[in-house]
C-alpha cells in the first residue's frame, strides 16, 4: 500500500471545474431575465391602482378630465402630491395621453420607469 494516493488528480479537479463553469454560464443569464421580469411585473401591478383611478375620473367626470395628479387624489389614499406609494413619482402633462410613473431614487433598483395610458401600461424603454 506504499504506492496508493488518495485524493483527486490534477485533471478529475479541472474536469469538475470546467462543469461548473459550464452550469454557472447557463443559470446566470436566465437568473437576470427572470430578475427583471420580476421588476417588471411588480411595477405594472402596483400601478395598476393608477390606471384604474383614471378610468373612474373618467367616468365619472368625462373623457380629458385629468388635469394634474392630484385630480385622482380621491380615488388613491396612497398618492401623496406626486408621490404613489414611497416608491414613484408620477407627472402628467395637460394634453399627453399618459401619466409617466419613475420610481425614486431609493426604489431605482428595483422597480422600472414606466407610462400609464388608460388601458395599457408600458415600459419606456
Amino acid at each position: 500500500m506504499l504506492g496508493r494516493k488518495e485524493g483527486f488528480t490534477l485533471v478529475e479537479l479541472l474536469v469538475v471545474i470546467a462543469i461548473i463553469g459550464l452550469l454557472a454560464m447557463i443559470a446566470v443569464p436566465r437568473y437576470t431575465g427572470f430578475r427583471e421580469r420580476a421588476q417588471e411585473t411588480a411595477t405594472i401591478s402596483e400601478l395598476q391602482a393608477v390606471r384604474q383611478a383614471w378610468n373612474y375620473l373618467e367616468a365619472e367626470k368625462g373623457e380629458g378630465s385629468l388635469s394634474e395628479i392630484g385630480d385622482l387624489g380621491i380615488y388613491l389614499d396612497d398618492l401623496d402630491g406626486g408621490e404613489f406609494l414611497g416608491k414613484y413619482e408620477l407627472s402628467y402633462e395637460q394634453g399627453d395621453d399618459y401619466i409617466s410613473a419613475v420610481p425614486l431614487e431609493s426604489f431605482a433598483e428595483e422597480r422600472v420607469m414606466m407610462n400609464i395610458y388608460i388601458d395599457k401600461i408600458e415600459k419606456v424603454q
